[in-house]
């Protein structure tokens, strides 16, 4: 019963215990039937008719949830108890006292109206945290992404807090661009970290692989990504790979300049390691397909979806290349020929 486990994890979990509270108070006994979609039945068809009602309203109405501490049964049974809903119960009960942060909210409603505009869907806030953590996207990836959404970096005008002296206040500015170096900036302004090529060649995979225009890149459409759905599976796969990986190879190009103080990269490195880096995601995706990973293997399908289109030398590989040795992706890589022109050479 939802009851046993303490209702962890219920949405409108006050709403159902004064629910619960009241059907206690009766002094009779209260028999409760499920009634099952399939068949005609005139009060399962007048409940949905005001549950529609009720969710057209333009205001919630206001519900009197208070109720008598003794008919209101709190916690969970302990012969039901186990370590994860222990776990569950205490981060429940201290997100009681969670205040949210004004930048983590406005850095939502940014997020849901990039994602109107770009893609057509405006998630929710839980579809856009829930986004953030699928398996499309590594772990040291999810925690960028979080801690950007919560706008947790000491980037920009985290350094102007008034409790720094004027020395950490100064690194609120871009030394190359002598502007706040907000994320958006790093990700998408910034002429030191070599965004712009690393969008160029994320573009250029993109148009490969799909025929629906690439997105104007902003810190919005970034953050969206996880969320978008974009035409098939794979395209909308692919495309959360290319938006994610990319954003993150850019933020850790800034953090060996800025942080390690090592020499800006040149647009030929920069070209490089973007290369290297998709082409050991498009390994790591086929490492995956293998029986042995069991219930956490990749579907072939799946996988054989995402990177269509984008292979090099694709129409000479088997229909099932995910044994291949050696399958990379067909960007190729911009070298100077000596004569001051770049020419291009596939990467092997």
């Amino acid at each position: 019963m939802i009851e046993d486990q303490g209702c962890v994890g219920l949405k409108d979990k006050q709403l159902f215990q004064a629910t619960m509270a009241a059907l206690r108070s009766r002094r009779k006994k209260v028999k409760v039937t499920h009634v099952v979609r399939a068949g005609n039945n005139n009060r399962r068809g007048h409940a949905s008719t005001l549950a529609n009602e009720g969710a057209l309203k333009p205001e919630a109405d206001v519900i009197n949830v208070e109720t008598d501490l003794h008919l209101k049964i709190t916690g969970a049974k302990l012969n039901k108890m186990t370590q994860a809903l222990a776990y569950k119960l205490i981060r429940e009960k201290a997100m009681e006292k969670y205040m949210k942060r004004r930048q983590t909210e406005e850095n939502i409603a940014l997020i849901r109206t990039a994602a109107k505009e770009s893609f057509g869907k405006l998630p929710s806030p839980s579809a856009i945290w829930k986004s953030i953590r699928q398996k499309d996207i590594s772990r040291n990836i999810r925690y960028f992404l979080w801690m950007t959404i919560h706008n947790a970096y000491m980037v920009g005008r985290n350094w102007e807090r008034p409790g720094f002296s004027p020395d950490f206040q100064q690194h609120s500015k871009c030394t190359v661009c002598n502007v706040t170096e907000s994320m958006e900036h790093i990700l998408t302004q910034c002429e030191a970290t070599g965004q712009a090529e690393v969008w160029r060649l994320a573009k250029e995979l993109w148009e490969k692989k799909s025929d629906i225009p690439f997105p104007n890149i902003n810190i919005g459409t970034i953050l969206a990504s996880p969320s978008a759905q974009i035409g098939t599976k794979g395209e909308s796969r692919l495309f959360r790979i290319i938006m994610t990986e990319s954003a993150h190879q850019i933020w850790k190009h800034r953090c060996k300049r800025v942080v390690q103080e090592e020499d800006a990269p040149t647009k030929h490195e920069v070209a490089r390691k973007w290369i290297d880096m998709i082409n050991r995601r498009l390994e790591l995706d086929c490492h995956m397909t293998h029986p042995k990973y069991e219930k956490k293997a990749l579907s072939k399908a799946i996988v054989l979806l995402t990177w269509e289109r984008t292979l090099l030398n694709e129409e000479n590989l088997p229909l099932d290349w995910t044994r291949e040795a050696g399958v990379l992706v067909g960007i190729q890589l911009q070298e100077d020929d000596g004569r001051g022109r770049d020419r291009r050479v596939g990467w092997m």
